[in-house]
């Protein structure tokens, strides 16, 4: 745009320079001679008319040129006039614009908390369009759907226009494109929109989006009428801004929501331990799963109470987890069931660490006045079976082995190789 305007410039300067002033009396003088000269022919005069015809109508043609050229060039002052004021205003707005993107983001780059950068974002809307009403709804982080986080003006009273929804039903979003409206009095306007706004208005909606995902919409409402393109590229570059800040720090505070934990025992449950299994499978990092199960422990709690069946449980769950490494885990998975799962582990050196929990329940049951129990172990390796569910199928199928070989013992799946001492409990 700005190479055309130049040229605009320097076309206006040409015409009324000292060349195209020449230019008018040349050109009349020369279409003079061409006219004059048939004329004499045809009149066959003496040399002294001729030359006084030719004269006169030299005289009359480059009068005549200068009387144009005169007419003429001030329409070209004003048009150069024009031009440069144009080029002057749109180099203005460029500046401008580059002034407020920069000292936006500057403020952006102070911020570190999501409501700052929400408030930054509303300050910078209402000086970018003050006659314009502003909303930004975004993506709730734990579940699909968009929440209303900001407004320029007063958010609304009415519970319709409050209450979250899907960003699919924004078109914005669903197409990822920015979708202007010149009325919102259309048939194809978009859903949500028609239901915030109680007459035909103008409408902008930005899809806020941060490494190919939706993370919001930007709404800008006005009275009815064709916004410029400017106005659209201007309310774009602070949705963008906004976006990028606002992933960044969605990205820097996430927490994962806490995995349930076993109100008996303190360990995690079930779901950790699939988790776990999951991560580690999906990291190709080698492991041994081992699921351990109190031999006959519906008959013990019933035997020996409620309170002695906790016990047992919490005895187990501390053994287990003093046998491995910090970085093993260590989950109740049913009502009397635990697994372990033992990260960068062989069989054989999970093997030795469920025999040192064995080694450590002998001890500690032997030094207090409780009623013993005992318990039966199965174990599988990551390298039997390439899902997830087959390795957990393993060990379920050498704990089976061994609670009917006896209780009381270790088997390791693909071996069947029994460790430990018949059941004294039979």
């Amino acid at each position: 745009m700005r190479s055309s305007t130049e040229s605009d410039l320097t076309a206006p300067e040409s015409a009324i320079g000292p060349a195209t002033l020449a230019a008018w009396i040349v050109v009349p003088l020369l279409l003079s001679i061409a006219i004059g000269a048939p004329i004499v022919v045809l009149l066959d005069v003496t040399a002294m008319a001729a030359w006084a015809i030719q004269a006169g109508l030299s005289i009359a043609c480059v009068a005549a040129g200068a009387i144009v050229a005169l007419a003429l060039s001030p329409r070209d002052a004003d048009h150069q006039s024009a031009a440069i004021r144009a080029f002057a205003v749109e180099h203005a707005a460029d500046e401008a614009r580059r002034a407020f993107d920069n000292e936006f983001e500057r403020a952006l780059d102070m911020l570190d908390t999501e409501t700052a950068v929400l408030d930054m974002t509303c300050a910078a809307l209402k000086r970018l369009d003050p006659r314009s009403e502003f909303e930004l709804h975004l993506v709730d982080p734990n579940k699909p759907e968009l929440v209303l986080a900001m407004s320029t003006v007063d958010p609304p009273a009415i519970e319709s226009r409050t209450r979250a929804w899907s960003p699919w039903d924004s078109l914005s979003a669903r197409q990822g494109i920015t979708i202007t409206y010149d009325t919102t009095d259309r048939l194809d306007v978009c859903p949500h929109l028609r239901s915030r706004i109680d007459g035909p208005s103008s409408a902008v909606c930005v899809p806020l989006i941060v490494m190919g995902r939706i993370l919001g919409v930007l709404y800008a409402v006005s009275e009815v009428g064709v916004r410029s393109r400017d106005s659209v590229d201007c309310i774009e570059s602070v949705a963008r801004r906004a976006a990028v800040h606002l992933g960044l720090v969605r990205a820097a505070t996430k927490t994962e929501p806490p995995a349930p934990v076993d109100a008996v025992t303190g360990l995690p449950e079930q779901r950790a331990a699939r988790e776990e299994l999951t991560k580690l499978s999906d990291a190709g990092i080698p492991f041994t799963l081992a699921l351990v199960d109190i031999d006959h422990f519906a008959i013990y709690r019933e035997l020996h109470g409620a309170e002695a069946a906790n016990e047992a449980l919490q005895l187990l769950a501390e053994s287990l987890v003093a046998a491995v490494r910090p970085t093993d885990m260590v989950a109740r998975v049913s009502d009397f069931e635990f697994a372990v799962v033992l990260a960068a582990s062989t069989a054989q050196s999970a093997l030795k660490a469920i025999e040192r929990v064995r080694e450590h329940l002998i001890i500690v049951q032997a030094m207090r006045p409780k009623p013993l129990f005992t318990c039966s172990f199965g174990l599988s390796h990551s390298s039997m079976s390439p899902v997830v569910d087959g390795i957990i199928s393993l060990a379920a199928t050498a704990l089976e082995t061994a609670q009917r070989d006896g209780r009381n013992r270790v088997v390791i799946a693909s071996a069947a190789r029994v460790h430990g001492h018949p059941s004294a409990s039979g």
